[in-house]
């Protein structure tokens, strides 16, 4: 953030908020951290709808239904709080950072568009924010052009990933000095795109 002048946008996700330590951890800093509502978009599957009707009707008692609603809580409070809530949710899976060269203003008036040009359900269309949720597979299938459409404003994107059982970090900007700092490695054949950092 200090080097690139960057703002970070701190988000948590209230699927991945499980756990009764989690809960009381987000519930004992609500008032510190004022959290506000969004959603969070999946740009590699289908735009997020209601059930349908034929869903409901093929639906297998036991087996998960598709998730329908990613609600993400963005750290409203000041640059500190925000820094306070992911070092404090940190290891529960719920925590996405973004850094962003823009006011908090300008970086999500960048990114509701996109995602209500993709939305269809009035549902789904009525929050206030909406911010990309990535998994590997994601930056793997994604061309630069279309994570550069996804993702306008970010700049460095870090999701804690169960998808990906670790964290994900992907970044327009040279990070190789600080991964090596913290011990991380180029695996072989990744030519240099791929990092795997020990815990």
């Amino acid at each position: 953030m200090k080097r690139w002048s960057l703002f970070s946008e701190v988000f948590l996700e209230f699927e991945q908020m499980k756990g009764l330590e989690c809960r009381y951890r987000f519930a004992d800093h609500g008032r510190e951290w004022l959290p506000d509502l969004g959603l969070g978009v999946w740009p590699d599957r289908e735009p997020p709808g209601l059930f349908t009707r034929e869903e409901f009707e093929n639906w297998i008692p036991g087996t998960k239904m598709r998730e329908i609603l990613c609600e993400v809580f963005r750290i409203s409070a000041s640059s500190e709080q925000r820094s306070k809530a992911r070092d404090t949710m940190l290891r529960f899976g719920s925590v996405v950072e973004i850094l962003t060269p823009n006011t908090t203003a300008e970086f999500l008036g960048k990114t509701k568009p996109v995602y209500l040009g993709f939305i269809e359900s009035r549902a789904h269309r009525c929050f206030p924010y909406y911010i990309p949720l990535l998994e590997g597979k994601t930056l793997e299938n994604m061309t630069a052009d279309q994570l550069s459409h996804w993702c306008p404003g970010v700049s460095v994107y870090v999701r804690e990933s169960v998808q990906d059982q670790g964290v994900l970090i992907a970044s327009t900007m040279p990070l190789s000095e600080i991964l090596e700092e913290v011990g991380g490695e180029v695996p072989k054949g990744s030519e240099g795109t791929t990092w795997r950092v020990p815990l």
